[in-house]
Order: structure tokens, then C-alpha cells, then sequence
């Protein structure tokens, strides 16, 4: 299940869901500016925190084990759950899956861990030649003790302009 936010315009909303956040102890780091040319297809293997993604340009696809999610320049993805998935070009079907800890290996970067704070985003840059998509891509942490079980079965979010 796939729930579409859209820009909340009234400033009571925005204070709730900042509460929210606040009461959850949310973190959030973006690690990574990804530049990906078609075909490609990168592992995120599973986690305790939630990744997101934002289209900066381009489009890319999400693939969780239950889901496909098909995001578009502007768009943004939360998965909650932090569950195992593909990120991919739309058409990936050649691409050799690489994962994301050995992309971040190979630019000498260490990857994410609780707690760890980047000095700068990390570029990486991955695939075919083709055409280009720019993802920013990070995470959404919840403080100790772990996110409450409600918080582990939200379905995944995505905003769309």
C-alpha cells in the first residue's frame, strides 16, 4: 500500500506532524547524491532505520519485496519498515545488480551507521551511460529504543508535487 501525501499548506498540520516527529525522536541524514545513467540497479539489503529517496531528475524505481514504486523528478519515497529492496532505472532487465555498501566501498566511503554524521554528501555515480536521474538518498532514524511496532508496519510514503 502506497499513501500519497501532498503538500500541506496549513501551518496547525505542519506543528501536529512536527510534534510527531519530535515525540519519535526521528534523525534524519542524507548520505548520498546518486547521478545513475540507464540501465542500473542497486541492492539496499535490509536495515533498522527508514531509507528515502528524492527524484532530483530523472526517475528511478523502488522494489520492495511486496511492491514496485515508479517515482518521477520531485518525487519522495519513505520505507519505513527499512525492509531489503532494488533501486533501479525503469528499464533494468540487462543492468547487474551492485549494492550499495560496495558503491559506497569503492569511493572509500563508510556506510551509515547509527549515530554517524557525513561531513558532506557523498556523490556517487552508477550505470549504463544512458539516460541520467539525480536521487538524493538517506535515512530516517528513530532513536533508542527501536521505533514502536506501529512504526515498523507503516506502509511506505511517497509525496508527489
Amino acid at each position: 500500500m502506497c499513501v500519497r501525501l501532498y503538500f500541506i499548506r496549513d501551518r496547525l498540520a505542519m506543528n501536529v506532524i512536527d510534534q510527531i516527529l519530535a515525540d519519535l525522536r526521528q534523525e534524519s541524514c542524507v548520505f548520498c547524491r546518486l547521478a545513475a545513467t540507464d540501465p542500473w540497479r542497486i541492492q539496499k539489503s535490509a536495515s533498522s532505520v527508514a531509507p528515502f529517496y528524492a527524484v532530483l531528475s530523472g526517475k528511478a524505481r523502488i522494489e520492495t519485496a511486496d511492491s514496485v514504486y515508479d517515482l518521477y523528478e520531485g518525487d519522495f519515497l519513505v520505507l519505513p519498515s527499512g525492509e531489503s529492496h532494488e533501486m533501479t532505472s525503469f528499464d533494468s532487465a540487462n543492468a547487474p545488480s551492485v549494492s550499495l555498501v560496495a558503491l559506497l566501498n569503492e569511493t572509500g566511503v563508510e556506510p551509515y551507521r547509527r549515530g554517524m554524521r557525513y561531513r558532506e554528501v557523498v556523490q556517487l555515480q552508477h550505470g549504463g551511460g544512458g539516460s541520467q536521474s539525480v536521487i538524493l538518498v538517506g535515512i530516517f532514524s528513530f532513536g533508542d529504543p527501536p521505533p514502536k511496532p506501529a512504526t515498523h508496519r507503516a506502509a511506505a510514503c511517497a509525496c508527489h508535487p
